[in-house]
C-alpha cells in the first residue's frame, strides 16, 4: 500500500488518498456494506472491461476500521464484485486500484461519506433505508420473511410498501397511501415495535391465504399484490379483522373480491387508484352482507 497524500474531506472528515493492490487472497479482508441496490447489469459491464483490459479511473471511498482489521467498501460495490469474479478467473493476476480511506468511522458516518462522494447521483428511498438494516431491528424482522425485501422482486413484496399499507390502515378514513421523504420513512420504521410487525404479518399472511392460496412462489405478479391495489386489500382486511374477525374477513374477501378482473382495474396508478379501489371493494363486500365492512 502506497500513500499518496492527505486530504481534509469537506472540513469534517480527514483521509487519505493511496494506492491498493488487490489478489484474490485480499477479499477476507474487505467487506461491503449496503448503501445501495447492487445491479448485475452494472457488474457485467465493469468485468467484460477487465476482460478487455480496460482499467476504470474511480475511485474506491473506503472505511479502514482499525479494529476488525477490515476495509469496509463505502461507495464502489459493483467495481469490488467485478473485480473478485475477474481475479476468481484469472488468480495468479493482482489489480491496482485508488482508494480515498478514511480511518474508523461510525455507520452514521459511512452514511454521510457515501452521500458526499456521490452527490448529483439520487440515492432512491429504498437505498436509503438499506444503509440502515442492520441498525434498525423492526426492519431486519420484516426482512426475514423471505416474501418481504428491501428492493421487491416476483417472489417478494417491498418492506416499504408492507409498511405504507399498513401505516396507510391507521388512517380513518384511509388516505390511499404515505407521501413520505427518506427522512420520514427512516423515522416512520425506528417507531415500529414488534406488535406492529405482527399486526402486518399476519394482515399480510390473510391476504395470501385469500390471493395466493397456491402458495405460487412469483405472487407479485397476482393482481391482488400490485402497490395500489394491496393497499386498499390491506386496508379492508387490517382495519375490519379486529372489528369483524379474521375468519368472516378471509370468507368474504375469498368470495367477494377474488374475481382478478375487478382487481386488474386498480392495479396501476397512485394512492388515488389505491381510494378508488377501497370505495368499489367496500361496497362490494358489504352488498347482501351481515357484518359490513369498514
Amino acid at each position: 500500500m502506497v500513500e499518496l497524500k492527505n486530504k481534509q474531506d469537506f472540513m469534517e472528515y480527514p483521509y487519505k488518498t493511496m494506492e491498493q493492490i488487490i489478489t484474490i487472497n485480499d477479499f477476507d479482508l474487505i467487506e461491503m456494506i449496503d448503501p445501495r441496490q447492487v445491479r448485475s447489469t452494472q457488474v457485467n459491464s465493469i468485468y467484460r472491461g477487465l476482460n478487455n483490459n480496460q482499467h476504470f479511473d474511480s475511485v474506491f471511498v473506503v472505511n479502514v476500521d482499525n479494529g476488525r482489521k477490515k476495509i469496509r467498501i463505502i461507495d464502489g460495490n459493483h467495481r469490488l464484485l467485478a473485480i473478485r469474479r475477474w481475479l476468481e478467473k484469472n488468480p495468479e493476476k493482482q489489480i491496482k486500484v485508488l482508494m480515498a480511506a478514511y480511518q474508523d468511522l461510525t455507520p452514521e458516518q459511512e452514511r454521510q461519506i457515501y452521500t458526499k462522494w456521490n452527490i448529483g447521483v439520487k440515492q432512491t428511498i429504498d437505498d436509503f433505508l438499506n444503509s440502515y438494516k442492520s441498525e434498525i431491528k423492526v426492519l431486519r424482522n420484516l426482512l426475514d420473511d423471505n416474501r418481504v425485501s428491501i428492493y421487491g422482486s416476483k417472489k417478494s413484496i417491498k418492506v416499504r410498501i408492507l409498511v405504507d399499507a399498513y401505516l396507510s390502515s391507521k388512517n380513518c378514513p384511509f388516505t390511499g397511501g404515505m407521501s413520505y421523504s427518506r427522512q420520514q420513512w427512516l423515522n416512520s420504521f425506528r417507531k415500529l415495535n414488534m406488535t406492529d410487525v405482527g399486526y402486518m404479518m399476519d394482515t399480510f399472511n390473510l391476504l395470501c391465504e385469500v390471493y395466493n392460496p397456491t402458495k405460487i412462489t412469483d405472487f407479485m405478479r397476482l393482481p391482488a399484490f400490485k402497490t395500489s391495489v394491496f393497499r386498499a386489500l390491506f386496508y379492508l382486511a387490517g382495519f375490519n379483522k379486529v372489528v369483524l374477525g379474521r375468519k368472516y374477513v378471509k370468507r368474504r374477501m375469498t368470495t367477494v373480491l377474488y374475481n382478478k378482473a375487478i382487481l386488474e382495474t386498480y392495479k396501476h396508478g397512485t394512492r388515488y387508484a389505491s381510494m378508488d379501489a377501497y370505495m368499489v371493494f367496500k361496497q362490494l363486500l358489504n352488498r347482501n352482507a351481515k357484518k359490513k365492512f369498514r
